[in-house]
């Protein structure tokens, strides 16, 4: 399938959504299954040890990573290898029914993310033509995202996402979210015979939902200093006590002054609102500092994103909101 020949789009859309997929990391290499060998000590009659080089019952195998050499996970022979250019043919059929398209040209490869390891990998497509607008000029794209893993770590998973074209920041739409999931058996890497079963309509209203939501924390007034507390609560963060390490304190320093740098870029840009609010959580997960989360926790971070949102909006319905009642403790722990 090829995914680098879709049609230009306008250059105000092209500079927002671009993306150069040579700088990617290719996702693309040979996993195989390999037999298993184990060594073990017997003894002879006359008491001398000998050392047995025997392969494993038939009903375990090793994944392996054939370019590397490397072993990912031992398995049982139910499990099925679906590689990662497998997933996105997959990926491809979930984004024509997610979309209601007769083909996947509208499918633009967005961001690769993988360990060192290889082991897993999650792969996110744009729609290229497809735009929610906020406020009447801010414009969000929708992508599906495909996990893999060799590992077992994980299931095979599609899940639908929205990014925002000026800083790339990204979320997963949360707990009512479309989403797909398959185990590692047999029959999984049969395009023909797995389903992507949507009611009609769903993406139109999931969408609906997204710009809704998004619009209400437009209107709502965030103050700067309730930012850090606000971030803090929904990634569940803690501070450090006081006969912590000093490297943890420091990182807790480090994770604050973070978050003070992004409520400056964002609520200087978006005024004081919860849609400032949520680019700073957003922009947290889509490049989490080192210091707090490694790249394999931007998924869930992203996720949590799409749940505070909803939820936050919710909140907001209450005529007596406060931030001192929805932050709780945190209130009390970094704020008064």
């Amino acid at each position: 399938m090829n995914l680098g020949n879709e049609s230009k789009m306008a250059s105000e859309i092209k500079d927002l959504f671009d993306v150069s997929t040579d700088k990617l990391e290719p996702y693309d290499f040979p996993v195989d299954f390999r037999d298993v060998y184990v060594d073990f000590a017997s003894r002879t009659k006359d008491g001398d040890k000998n050392l047995i080089h025997a392969k494993m019952q038939d009903r375990h195998v090793a994944v392996v990573d054939v370019e590397r050499e490397y072993t990912f996970a031992i398995v049982s022979q139910d499990y099925e290898i679906v590689t990662n250019a497998k997933a996105v043919e997959l990926a491809a059929k979930c984004f024509q029914a997610v979309f209601k398209l007769t083909d996947c040209k509208q499918m633009k490869l967005f961001n690769v993310s993988m360990p060192s390891t290889r082991s897993q990998c999650r792969i996110d497509f744009l729609h290229a033509q497809s735009r929610c607008h906020i406020n009447g000029r801010d414009p969000w794209a929708p992508f599906v995202r495909v996990s893999n893993s060799f590992n077992r770590s994980r299931a095979l998973k599609f899940d639908l996402g929205f990014c925002r074209g000026i800083c790339k920041n990204g979320l997963i739409f949360g707990e009512d979210s479309i989403e797909f999931k398959f185990s590692h058996s047999r029959g999984v890497s049969d395009i023909a015979a797995v389903k992507f079963n949507l009611k009609g309509g769903e993406f139109a209203k999931q969408e609906a939902r997204f710009v809704e939501q998004v619009n209400n924390l437009s209107r709502f007034h965030v103050p700067r200093k309730m930012m850090w507390p606000l971030l803090a609560k929904t990634f569940g963060l803690t501070p450090p006590s006081e006969d912590a390490k000093p490297k943890t304190k420091e990182n807790w320093e480090l994770q604050r002054s973070h978050t003070a740098d992004l409520t400056k870029k964002y609520f200087d840009e978006l005024e004081d609102t919860g849609y400032a609010a949520l680019n700073v959580l957003t922009d947290y997960a889509s490049r989490p500092p080192a210091i707090a989360f490694g790249q394999l926790r931007v998924h869930s971070l992203q996720t949590t994103c799409g749940i505070w949102m909803k939820s936050f909006t919710e909140s907001l319905k209450s005529a007596d909101f406060s931030f001192k009642d929805y932050l709780g403790e945190t209130y009390y722990t970094l704020v008064a």
